[in-house]
């Protein structure tokens, strides 16, 4: 028990490891837990601005926009293997687009979002991703980049988008314009929420994926990559250099 510490804030019944690990594809866990447990929430969404008002989603909501995120994603083009990027924080919006990119047969690119253009730029370029969805805030970074990658889709969600109605109206009145999220996009960029609005869960595209089968990518970075900011990547680099190659289901995932 000395070597693990925080095991005893575990709840009763919490057993120490699940392993064994069943042998079956992310995804298929969400999958599982919204048929099993539907309306238990599964994200709670509570900005530290605003600590009195809260937004949730439950397993049954989230794997539905999981499965909306993946037909969007096939109707943009993105196929089995193809690798597409996510910039922003720890927001609804950021599980919602991981389970749907790998409901989609494609692969994740995390991308820290304090990354900078030259950061964000090698990541994009290293990775090969086709389509990034960001948050609003960070949609500069983007545009900045953009020439320079094989980026074909640019999706933009807004941080209100899964608040509740009190939450959104309170930051639009007292953080959306100071914090640049109000943005006008370019020809060819879409919205996240307007997106998800034209498609169903039964529009998911339907791919084989098995445990194996490579969902996250991560940059091969290092000190060596960013010169301008080495601090920001090492620790990332050296938890997933090693693993995010050679094809485990969830490793390579970059620290957000």
């Amino acid at each position: 028990m000395t070597d693990k510490p925080w095991l005893k804030f575990y709840d009763k019944g919490v057993p120490e490891s699940l392993k064994p690990y069943p042998e079956k594809p992310l995804q298929q866990f969400l999958e599982e837990s919204a048929a099993k447990y539907p309306d238990h929430v599964a994200i709670h969404f509570k900005p530290s601005h605003q600590g009195f008002a809260k937004s949730h989603l439950t397993y049954r909501e989230l794997n539905d926009l999981a499965d909306r995120m993946a037909a969007v994603l096939a109707g943009r083009g993105v196929k089995k293997g193809d690798r597409v990027a996510i910039f922003m924080p720890n927001i609804p919006q950021f599980i919602i687009t991981y389970y749907g990119i790998l409901k989609a047969g494609a692969v994740v690119v995390a991308s820290n979002p304090t990354y900078t253009e030259p950061e964000l730029e090698h990541q994009l370029t290293d990775s090969g991703a086709v389509a990034i969805v960001c948050m609003s805030r960070f949609y500069g970074t983007v545009q900045q980049v953009l020439p320079k990658t094989q980026i074909k889709t640019v999706i933009v969600t807004s941080i209100k988008d899964y608040m509740s109605p009190l939450l959104a109206f309170l930051f639009g009145l007292t953080k959306e314009k100071k914090g640049g999220d109000r943005v006008q996009l370019a020809p060819g960029h879409l919205w996240f929420k307007d997106l998800l609005a034209k498609y169903t869960a039964a529009q998911r595209p339907k791919v084989t994926v098995t445990p194996t089968t490579r969902r996250c990518s991560s940059t091969r970075a290092g000190p060596r990559a960013c010169p301008r900011r080495p601090w920001r990547c090492t620790a990332t680099w050296w938890r997933t250099r090693c693993r995010s190659r050679r094809g485990s289901p969830i490793a390579g995932t970059a620290r957000r």
